[in-house]
């Protein structure tokens, strides 16, 4: 997280997988906005990060109480 001066908190965010441009791609449709080609790291704002968690979320499968440690 860093904080910039006053401004709210921005997450950075580096993509590692060889498979970027899909990751890429797929981000800035869950986030409606675009990312340049190539591009390996992003910053998001709280709520970029708040929408991309509550997607990721809504498509895990509810844990049962037998997986649950």
């Amino acid at each position: 997280m860093v904080r910039l001066h006053g401004k709210p908190p921005m997450y950075a965010v580096v993509i590692l997988s060889p498979a970027r441009e899909p990751l890429r791609q797929r981000l800035g449709q869950i986030l409606s906005r675009n990312f340049s080609l190539g591009v390996t790291s992003i910053m998001l704002t709280v709520s970029d990060a708040q929408t991309l968690l509550a997607r990721w979320q809504s498509t895990r499968p509810a844990a049962t109480d037998q997986e649950r440690p």
